[in-house]
């Protein structure tokens, strides 16, 4: 008797492993990560709650991408500690500060602001904050980004300021842009 259990036992083991290999199979079949066309490459959206994104780019540090009025060129990313201070003010962190600075073209025909909303890092670990705006104005001085615009056609080099609470736990690795009066959101690979 002992014997036919175990034989039973193995022919189950056998047929849920059948089972298991022919539903991995399946499911590996319907889910491709190839969009459109095979030499039409596909961008995955980022996993992080905040990162709904309807459409997805990839930009390296130092390679420029458009997103509606603004062409952006990231520069850097950079762990600054608890204590934001410039002449323009202070600010103490609840967590940690990163800034980014980027070079940001005004590709309208009228001046435009950037808007600190409009940008969420995101960590290797899916750790999502969005720019805080009046810590960005600390940090970017007398640049009129934030204030009255950057003028048609011109540059600036703007600073975006995180507060990474408790503190940052992993580097930022992308960015979120959401495109102004729009549900597009671009992401950048910024590592």
């Amino acid at each position: 008797m002992a014997k036919l259990f175990i034989g039973t036992s193995r022919v189950r083991a056998a047929s849920l492993a059948a089972i298991a290999l022919t539903a991995g199979l399946s499911l590996a079949a319907c889910s491709s990560d190839q969009g459109g066309t095979p030499s039409t490459p596909s961008a995955k959206a980022p996993t992080s709650p905040s990162a709904a994104a309807s459409s997805a780019a990839a930009s390296e540090i130092g390679k420029p991408i458009t997103v509606g009025n603004f062409t952006y060129t990231f520069e850097s990313v950079k762990s600054v500690g608890k204590t934001l201070s410039t002449d323009e003010g202070e600010s103490m962190a609840q967590g940690e500060f990163v800034v980014v600075t980027m070079k940001v073209t005004n590709n309208s025909g009228s001046a435009q602001n950037v808007t600190a909303s409009d940008f969420t890092a995101v960590t290797a670990g899916n750790q999502a904050v969005e720019a805080q705006e009046n810590d960005s104005v600390i940090a970017n001085g007398t640049n009129p980004a934030f204030r009255e615009g950057i003028g048609a056609g011109k540059s600036a080099e703007v600073k975006l300021v995180f507060d990474f609470s408790p503190t940052l736990k992993t580097p930022v690795t992308q960015m979120l842009i959401k495109e102004p009066g729009s549900t597009k959101t671009v992401t950048v690979r910024l590592a």
